[in-house]
């Protein structure tokens, strides 16, 4: 687990929630996409986990769901992976659903893809890098908000 910068829980600030779902050896150490946002702007929190993230970062975890005021969702997944630690995140971002900005998933998986498509209109699926990278810096210049389109049912 990285937390590229730790905020001031008194002032407002984006979340970018990078999830990864399956075996953490397959996708490596390096944390390209949570560097990336976490540099674009210093309100932005970098926060990563994947499904076999222990409980400390879950309860580390949730917190930053609730004082956000908008959260970007990255979700990297593999086929087949269970969500393991990852469902009770996913579930804690249904609770504070408003202030999901924009959730992208890459990769298959079925669990993943049910949980994240309650947010059909603001989710996106295997955008390329150059994509995701231009969602990211409009995300961080909060150009991206959760409040322009509502949750889909």
């Amino acid at each position: 687990m990285q937390g590229q910068k730790h905020k001031a829980a008194t002032h407002p600030v984006k979340l970018f929630l990078q999830i990864r779902v399956g075996d953490w050896k397959q996708f490596g150490y390096q944390q390209p996409w949570l560097r990336f946002a976490s540099a674009q702007a210093d309100d932005v929190v970098g926060a990563e986990m994947d499904s076999a993230s222990e409980a400390v970062v879950v309860d580390w975890v949730l917190p930053l769901c609730r004082q956000a005021q908008s959260i970007f969702v990255l979700v990297e997944a593999l086929p087949d992976a269970n969500l393991g630690s990852a469902l009770p995140v996913l579930h804690e971002l249904f609770s504070v659903s408003d202030k999901v900005a924009a959730v992208v998933m890459r990769g298959q998986n079925t669990l993943a893809a049910k949980m994240l498509a309650a947010w059909q209109k603001k989710r996106s699926l295997d955008d390329d890098d150059d994509v995701l990278r231009e969602k990211i810096r409009t995300f961080a210049a909060g150009q991206l908000n959760p409040e322009r389109e509502s949750r889909s049912s």
